[in-house]
């Protein structure tokens, strides 16, 4: 191919080095499905308006809807001469339809097709992402419910706190990543817009009606605005954010089980489908998995940056540098799902290690001490002053520590057991 079908008033051939340069097919390849079902609704609409006769948009439906079977089948082949999906399937359907396929590209651009193709993709990808997450929700509420019963040291600093069930601690979890779900479903709002009918920025002289194909295609509206719609990517920029929100509870939560698996916490045990050994120490088991998604959040967050300094100082409507924005969106959305996908086989198979820790007094206890001495009536300060003198003076041994308190407080040695026990204060106990 000589020039491409955008390249015709120029006379002298792109050169090969720029067009290999400009192909987009390698990513285009996600998007096959999504613009045949872009151009679905733009020929129904065309027929709808009669812009198209009844015969030549029948025609170009039977010849989209045998692509598409083609390309569900994996028989369609795209061509990295012809740059991009776009004039891909703009060739196909002219190959099955004959010359009514030149009546295809009536009244759009390829400007308001990679929009639509985007946010279609975006739509179903968030969809997907919502899934992953509710899967990964379900396995913590598994966990909490398996040990109900267990309870762990709660942290701050990493230094041991208060004592906390294990329940407690998933449903933490649960939390966050619910916020996480929260943000996907409000960004899909601002997704599931149609640019379709912009063309390539100030619309079009037919009379079409881009409401029509943004319900057949399932979106909320249609673009306020066609200078704007052709160039927006703040969608694509918002669930990029939502990914490394998402990637940075990922990393925070392997963080935990990296440091609870090992020998000085030993509060868990991994799995050994989800560990792996040392190719020189016999001995090692190493939590692989979660150190690799712990990594994960860093490209995550790259990927944002990257998108947020293409997108500055852009001029408006279309510049082609946003065709670089589509290969960072697809290559985290695919690290983020994969993420979700093995972190949830991940927590599945992770087993909490039950200890009679939690049968005996403890200086994480302490601040349930303070609170039984408020409740006596004690002001809270005077209170933390008479416990925190007593830590000072028991040199972090807890019996001294019990009896210290007991003879400072007026309070019998056994009520101060009593809550100072872990399991006691858990109600397990």
């Amino acid at each position: 191919m000589k020039s491409g079908i955008w390249h015709k008033r120029f006379r002298r051939p792109l050169h090969p080095a720029v067009r290999a340069f400009s192909d987009s097919t390698v990513d285009d390849r996600r998007l096959v499905r999504y613009e045949i079902m872009a151009c679905l609704a733009h020929v129904q609409m065309l027929k709808r308006c009669r812009i198209l006769k009844k015969v030549e948009a029948d025609a170009l439906l039977r010849a989209l809807n045998a692509l598409m079977i083609r390309h569900k089948t994996g028989k369609f082949r795209m061509k990295n001469a012809l740059e991009d999906v776009h004039i891909n399937v703009e060739k196909a359907v002219k190959k099955i339809a004959g010359p009514i396929g030149d009546k295809l590209h009536t009244a759009r651009s390829r400007n308001d097709l990679i929009a639509t193709d985007l946010r279609l993709y975006a739509r179903n990808c968030a969809k997907e992402m919502i899934k992953r997450l509710t899967d990964l929700r379900k396995e913590f509420r598994n966990q909490a419910r398996r040990y109900a019963r267990a309870v762990i040291p709660g942290f701050t600093h990493l230094r041991p706190a208060q004592p906390i069930t294990w329940s407690f601690y998933m449903q933490a979890q649960v939390s966050k990543f619910e916020r996480d779900i929260s943000c996907l479903k409000d960004a899909l709002k601002r997704v599931n817009v149609s640019p379709l009918g912009s063309a390539a920025l100030a619309g079009t002289s037919h009379p079409i009606n881009p409401g029509m194909t943004a319900r057949l295609l399932g979106f909320d509206r249609a673009a306020a605005n066609a200078h704007d719609a052709v160039s927006d990517r703040d969608f694509i920029a918002e669930l990029l954010y939502v990914c490394s929100q998402i990637a940075v509870h990922v990393a925070s939560l392997c963080e935990d089980m990296i440091i609870y698996s090992g020998p000085e916490y030993d509060l868990i045990d991994l799995d050994d489908s989800i560990s792996t050994g040392s190719s020189i120490m016999p001995q090692k088991k190493n939590p692989d998995l979660f150190e690799l998604l712990r990594a994960k959040s860093g490209n995550a967050i790259g990927n944002l940056c990257a998108v947020l300094t293409m997108l500055k100082g852009l001029p408006s409507s279309y510049n082609r540098d946003l065709q670089e924005i589509k290969p960072v969106f697809i290559r985290q959305i695919d690290e983020s799902l994969k993420c979700l996908e093995v972190l949830t086989v991940g927590i599945a198979r992770i087993r909490v290690k039950e200890k009679d820790w939690i049968d005996q007094p403890s200086f994480m206890c302490a601040t349930a001490l303070v609170d039984h001495l408020v409740q006596r009536g004690i002001a809270f300060r005077r209170a933390y002053d008479l416990v925190a003198d007593c830590v000072k003076k028991s040199n972090a041994d807890v019996y001294l520590f019990m009896q210290l308190c007991a003879k400072e407080t007026g309070i019998d040695e056994e009520t101060v057991r009593r809550n100072l026990t872990p399991s006691k204060l858990t109600g397990l106990g």
